[in-house]
């Protein structure tokens, strides 16, 4: 799944030039593709859920990345239906490598 998570971000990753960028990055890049595995009328309740922990003045533009990015993922990971639930960035000295974890199936 770490390959596939880097693959997802991959035209957004010129935008995440700092680890704590990359980090931001695939936080929201998570979210989206969890928020794809729901059934698709829970879909916007639950982007709901999630949109009100951020602050009120990124809502919108958050919602419109967030909804990007589901549209990625319906389109071109589809057939992966694991959920992603955490993930570590390390430092390996000019890169950062990226560990996934996700559920052990599809959901």
């Amino acid at each position: 799944m770490s390959d596939v998570l880097e693959e997802f971000v991959e035209p957004y990753r010129q935008f995440a030039e700092t680890k704590q960028a990359y980090r931001k990055l695939l936080t929201v890049a998570i979210v989206a593709w969890n928020v794809t595995l729901f059934a698709e009328k829970d879909r916007p309740s639950t982007l709901d859920e999630l949109l009100v922990t951020l602050p009120e003045r990124v809502r919108k533009d958050g919602r419109e990345i967030i909804e990007e990015l589901m549209v990625r993922k319906e389109t071109f990971f589809s057939q992966h239906r694991r959920m992603i639930i955490d993930f570590e960035v390390a430092d390996t000295g000019g890169e950062w490598h990226l560990s996934v974890m996700s559920t052990a199936g599809s959901v």
